[in-house]
């Protein structure tokens, strides 16, 4: 039986409970490095939203932390399930698209 406790506080709070084997990070990107490395120094599993960290140099850092304490990590991309990616995917199937980029004005 699975049990799914509601939790407040910080990321270090949550990850550092003995019932907690995994995190997920779902704050916004600027405050996603410093959550996510909270719970790495755990070693707790990990799940974060692509962009994980707010540029390419804090991503580069999670991957690393991840990867030297030998944490599990799962990174999610919830843009595959958003109507445009969808509607692309319909007009023109995955093996053919190597990259979609949304743009925001």
């Amino acid at each position: 039986n699975i049990v799914v406790r509601a939790y407040h506080g910080s990321a270090e709070h949550v990850a550092l409970d003995k019932d907690v084997s995994m995190v997920a990070v779902a704050t916004k990107p600027m405050h996603q490095t410093d959550a996510a490395m909270k719970v790495i120094e755990t070693g707790k599993y990990i799940s974060i939203e692509w962009p994980a960290g707010k540029n390419i140099n804090e991503t580069k850092d999670i991957y690393d932390a991840a990867r030297d304490k030998g944490t599990e990590t799962i990174v999610g991309c919830q843009t595959r399930f958003a109507g445009f990616t969808l509607q692309v995917c319909r007009i023109q199937p995955y093996p053919t698209i190597s990259l979609v980029i949304p743009l925001r004005r």
